[in-house]
């Protein structure tokens, strides 16, 4: 019997799989126990509003019809709350399916990607699947450090990824440092803040990238419900970014 596996690209043979965590369901049955704290995905464990819940129940009836693929309502609120144009936002299926289609957007074979070696592991992938580069910036004390991640620049650079707070280390790029990369970032350069942790900061020290957007920069914003909102499970992520 042959093996389907050969016949795929070179490129996604050679990724190395993510192993996400155990629900706690399959913990409780795999190691016997009663009662679980799970810290492993960053989860939300005060739950969603239950406005949330109310809503949720009241559109179970209608899912056997096929939902409105670009989001209209959502984009609607969205763009009242963020003060932007319904234009400049995407939704996604959770974040990871936005970073997905910036690397599809941008990411050509041999083209590089700027990560922080200690950042979410979503980007490598994604910029794996594409065949691209990854140029690794090293991240002391588990932060991005602007001056690695600019050193990390090409002419092959297409894309740089900052997640901010970083996930999984939970350190932040301060407003100066963030000031410091956009001032020295090239024009072919495209920055992405992951900003899945947006809410949880002090803003006094927490750079407005949005700015970086209204001004007409390189710039995708990543957020999403599925943290201080607590509706991970409804995989729902939305980009902030200059206009088509």
């Amino acid at each position: 019997m042959t093996r389907i596996s050969p016949l795929a690209r070179p490129a996604i043979a050679d990724i190395k799989p993510y192993e996400p965590g155990k629900p706690i369901a399959e913990v409780r049955r795999e190691y016997g126990l009663t009662d679980v704290i799970k810290l492993a995905s960053n989860e939300n464990p005060l739950g969603p509003s239950p406005m949330a819940v109310k809503a949720i129940q009241a559109a179970l009836p209608e899912i056997h019809r096929y939902p409105d693929g670009g989001g209209y309502y959502l984009k609607q609120k969205l763009s009242e709350r963020l003060s932007v144009s319904p234009s400049q936002i995407v939704i996604g299926n959770g974040s990871a399916e936005i970073v997905e289609l910036i690397t599809e957007a941008f990411v050509g074979e041999g083209d590089e990607a700027v990560i922080g070696r200690q950042a979410w592991f979503k980007y490598r992938i994604a910029v794996q699947i594409m065949n691209g580069v990854i140029a690794w910036a090293d991240m002391p004390n588990l932060a991005h450090d602007t001056r690695e991640m600019l050193a990390g620049i090409t002419d092959r650079t297409k894309v740089l990824f900052v997640a901010n707070p970083n996930n999984p280390t939970g350190t932040l790029m301060k407003k100066d440092e963030v000031e410091l990369l956009m001032a020295r970032l090239p024009d072919h350069v495209v920055a992405i803040f992951d900003e899945a942790y947006y809410d949880y900061q002090d803003k006094s020290v927490y750079s407005d990238t949005k700015r970086y957007v209204m001004e007409g920069r390189n710039v995708i914003i990543l957020r999403t419900f599925s943290k201080s909102y607590g509706l991970a499970a409804l995989r729902i992520g939305y980009a902030i970014t200059t206009e088509p």
